[in-house]
């Protein structure tokens, strides 16, 4: 059920606390390729380090997207399935 605060629920992790998951998954087998959970403080200093090696990503509010992940509810973020290389791929945040 989604909290109807105007400000940020007290119910839910900060972002320091939450986890992206990456999974990769055989099509065919079921069995996972990949399976990776990072701390979203790491993903953020991840992508702030990223931001300084990759000039090109000086365009993206970095900021913007880790405060959307952080207000916004946990779920789903991707979900792919890769045909040619029978993967499924997923991530999401908790």
């Amino acid at each position: 059920m989604a909290c109807a605060c105007s400000t940020r629920c007290p119910n839910r992790p900060n972002l320091a606390e939450r986890r992206l998951h990456i999974n990769v998954t055989d099509l065919f087998t079921r069995r996972p390729k990949v399976s990776l959970n990072l701390p979203m403080a790491w993903v953020a200093l991840g992508l702030r380090l990223g931001s300084r090696i990759k000039p090109e990503w000086g365009q993206i509010d970095l900021d913007e997207i880790l405060r959307t992940i952080d207000a916004e509810a946990a779920g789903r973020i991707v979900e792919v399935e890769h045909l040619e290389e029978g993967e499924r791929i997923e991530i999401f945040v908790d």
